[in-house]
């Protein structure tokens, strides 16, 4: 029987890699995921590691040596990694057992256009010294596949994310009355919703700072922020000292975030870093407006996304964006049509095919059709 691994840093990382699990398992491939904390996931067998998220902790190495005991006694040969430290132990692997091949996704390098020198000097020679220990490369934007495929490995793929069920996100007007009357939203509110954990790369702080000066110009807005985090509790005491609380709504973690969606106008994002926004990508699926701060992993989403807006990261030029928007247009049919059009090649069953035909030629995997 053909067994695969994977790794991660991230705890909640098992629900992305569900429907990939699922597939390989409905392929008779035997399946291995290593992360921090047990999930119940059906169709693979579940190791808790302590792996963190520093990768200078000592939980790594406790976690490496743990994963080495595990590809030996159940000999496996294939692994796929994710997240940086999560790659970073899968990859070293290979020094413990030369014959395993070791696939990394990268879900947005470190080093892109704009990012600190230091992040260049240091996360850049990282990925090129384990370059030798990765057997290929997975990108999910283009800056990201053009470097790979230049500095680090000619067997570089790129797809178009994990992909989304297009089932669970589309737009329904009905849905978006019934939900903003079961939130007290008013009918006539502009709402926009922005789906990220409370960290510092997520930009919270802009968007709170921004938006108060916003709904000085438009007193019908309402902000919805979806997720938790670290400094969700000091967002809330910005809010309360910008006066907002009764524009923004913090709504916590949601299993049925498509549910927010349908209630919301505009869907946004003025994150620094990104590998593929696909908070946008549920947006668009969701048949919402986009604005987005302009950078590596937004502009694959939407920039041949026509009506929808990138914005340089400046309190001016977002509010300035969201002022070219306006509120009685939306949910216009084609404006809906072309965002559909456009998140469909985000559909989660094209990026499995994708990974079926990486998993064959580089696993050596069979796939029934």
């Amino acid at each position: 029987m053909e067994k695969i691994l994977f790794i991660s840093n991230h705890a909640g990382f098992s629900k992305f890699n569900k429907p990939y699990i699922d597939f390989l398992a409905k392929n008779g491939i035997k399946v291995y995921n290593a992360s921090p904390g047990i999930e119940v996931i059906m169709n693979c067998v579940q190791i808790d590691i302590p792996v963190s998220r520093n990768p200078l902790s000592f939980r790594n190495f406790v976690s490496f040596c743990k994963l080495i005991k595990l590809i030996r006694n159940e000999n496996i040969l294939n692994v796929h990694c994710h997240t940086p430290t999560g790659g970073l132990i899968g990859r070293f692997l290979k020094l413990a057992k030369p014959q395993i091949k070791v696939i990394y996704t990268s879900h947005g390098f470190h080093f892109f256009k704009g990012a600190p020198f230091y992040y260049w000097v240091t996360f850049f020679l990282v990925e090129l010294l384990l370059a030798p220990l990765t057997h290929a490369i997975i990108t999910i934007n283009n800056e990201d596949y053009q470097i790979s495929k230049r500095f680090f490995n000619k067997r570089t793929y790129k797809i178009n994310g994990i992909g989304i069920d297009l089932n669970r996100f589309k737009p329904n007007s009905e849905s978006k009355k019934s939900g903003r009357a079961k939130l007290d939203i008013n009918d006539e509110l502009f709402v926009l919703i922005y789906t990220a954990q409370f960290i510092s790369r997520k930009n919270h702080l802009f968007l709170l700072n921004a938006f108060s000066k916003y709904h000085q110009i438009n007193k019908n807005s309402m902000l919805l922020l979806l997720g938790d985090g670290p400094l969700e509790a000091n967002l809330k005491l910005l809010v309360d000292n910008l006066k907002l609380s009764n524009n923004v709504k913090f709504l916590g973690y949601q299993k049925n975030i498509e549910y927010f969606y349908q209630l919301s106008d505009v869907a946004i994002s003025v994150s620094k870093q990104e590998g593929l926004g696909m908070n946008l990508v549920e947006g668009l699926a969701s048949g919402l407006t986009i604005v987005a701060s302009n950078i590596r992993g937004h502009k694959d989403v939407i920039s041949q996304s026509p009506g929808n807006y990138l914005f340089d990261l400046d309190e001016n030029c977002f509010i300035e964006t969201l002022c070219k928007i306006n509120p009685k247009t939306l949910g216009d049919d084609n404006q809906i049509m072309r965002n559909l059009n456009s998140a469909n090649k985000f559909n989660i069953q094209l990026s499995l095919n994708e990974m079926g035909k990486v998993y064959s030629k580089e696993f050596n995997f069979q796939f029934s059709d």
